[in-house]
C-alpha cells in the first residue's frame, strides 16, 4: 500500500480483525471499521433475520449517509461477499475498489433458494450441508490436505 495519498477513495473495512489494519491505514486515509449486525463487537438484536442482503444494504446506507465520498470497501468472509454484493448492485459511484480475502465463505446463502436452477439441486446442496456439519467427516478430507507430505506432493507436481 506504499505511495497511496489521501486524495484516493476511503478505505472501509468490513471485517472483525480489521483492528491491526487501522494504525497503518490511518496515516494516509480516513478509515472506518465497520462491524456488521450480528457479527464482531455489534449488537445482536433477537429474532432479526441476517442476510447478504440485508448486510449489503447496510454498507451502502453506511456509505451514502457517513463516508459520501468514493470508497475502497475492504471485507474478510461475510464482509467480503457483502462487500461484493454492494459493489455488484450499487448504481452510484461510491465503491471505487474492493479488497476481498477468503470471499468463498458465505457463498451458500439461503436467500437464492427462490432460483429454479438451485432447486433442482437443493437436495444434493442439503446433503452437503448435512454432512459438512458433521465434525468426523467434514474434518477428514482437510486433515488429509494439511498433511506436510501432500504439500510437498503439491509443490513437487507445481515446480
Amino acid at each position: 500500500m506504499n505511495g497511496l495519498r489521501t486524495n484516493l477513495p476511503t478505505p472501509c473495512l468490513v471485517w472483525e480483525a480489521r483492528r491491526r489494519n487501522i494504525p497503518t491505514l490511518a496515516q494516509s486515509y480516513t478509515v472506518y471499521a465497520i462491524d456488521l449486525l450480528g457479527i464482531g463487537a455489534s449488537n445482536k438484536p433477537a429474532g432479526f433475520a441476517y442476510s447478504m442482503e440485508v448486510w449489503a444494504e447496510m454498507i451502502l446506507d453506511f456509505l451514502d449517509e457517513i463516508v459520501q465520498r468514493p470508497a475502497i470497501l475492504m471485507g474478510n468472509f461475510v464482509g467480503s461477499l457483502a462487500c461484493l454484493i454492494v459493489a455488484a448492485e450499487s448504481t452510484r459511484t461510491l465503491v471505487q475498489g474492493l479488497v476481498l480475502l477468503n470471499c468463498a465463505s458465505g457463498m451458500n446463502n439461503k436467500e437464492i433458494v427462490d432460483d429454479w436452477m438451485i432447486k433442482l439441486l437443493l437436495p444434493l446442496l442439503w446433503f452437503f450441508d448435512f454432512l459438512l456439519k458433521q465434525n468426523g467427516i467434514a474434518s477428514y478430507p482437510f486433515d488429509c490436505f494439511r498433511q506436510r507430505y501432500f504439500f510437498k506432493y503439491v509443490f513437487v507436481v507445481i515446480t
